[in-house]
């Protein structure tokens, strides 16, 4: 059987892709599936970072701090990211550490920039930047086909 190599970025696709691999099953005896998923892109990562950009100057002008990007970054990857598990490597026990932005999914970048969104607009009453033309913008108008 020849390796094929497949994209699927809606629900037809994957039906499709299931109809054609049940087919294959059925004539080969065999399937092997690889599933990946890509980082998130540039696209989110730029958007991400003016989001950053946004809320420091937001709450440091409110409450007149001085927080950095970098400490805004922190606690939002904190609060919405999340934490690797605590590992044993033969006796020295590498305690959690808060997830990296650069190792997520394209799916679990949107979802944290979700939870982002909502805290600005909900907690800080702050709309955050969102261009027409973005990634962002793009899956939200699709979900709401």
């Amino acid at each position: 059987m020849a390796k094929k190599q497949y994209i699927i970025d809606s629900g037809v696709k994957l039906d499709e892709l299931c109809t054609e691999m049940v087919n294959d099953l059925v004539e080969h005896n065999w399937l092997k599936v690889t599933i990946e998923s890509e980082h998130r892109s540039l696209s989110q990562n730029a958007l991400y970072w003016r989001w950053i950009r946004q809320i420091k100057e937001h709450i440091n002008s409110h409450n007149n701090t001085d927080f950095t990007e970098e400490e805004i970054h922190l606690r939002m990857k904190h609060d919405f990211l999340g934490w690797t598990e605590e590992i044993s490597v033969g006796s020295v026990t590498i305690p959690a550490q808060i997830i990296s932005t650069r190792k997520v999914s394209k799916g679990q970048m949107r979802h944290y920039m979700e939870a982002i969104d909502a805290y600005c607009a909900d907690t800080l009453g702050l709309l955050l930047v969102k261009p027409e033309d973005s990634e962002y913008m793009k899956y939200a108008m699709e979900q709401n086909l």
